[in-house]
């Protein structure tokens, strides 16, 4: 089930936001959840892979692969 969040928007923001959920006839909650999927999909942690291979070991190797599986994987 989605959990909903709270966030405060500049009122410029707002009004770019309403402006193309209205030209892509979307709601506001489904243009931000695309938005943030693509920044999270987008986005790496610099050097993981290198990390994980490293000489770490424990749970230390374990919060690494995590990251690292966490960072490649496309939210939905």
């Amino acid at each position: 089930m989605a959990k909903k969040v709270l966030i405060g928007l500049p009122p410029s923001l707002l009004a770019q936001v309403d402006y193309v959920a209205e030209a892509e006839h979307r709601t506001r909650s489904d243009l931000m959840r695309e938005a943030l999927r693509r920044y999270v999909a987008s986005f790496r942690l610099p050097d993981i892979a290198s990390c994980v291979q490293s000489s770490a070991e424990g749970p230390e190797r374990q919060q690494l692969e995590q990251s690292y599986a966490l960072s490649t994987r496309v939210i939905n």
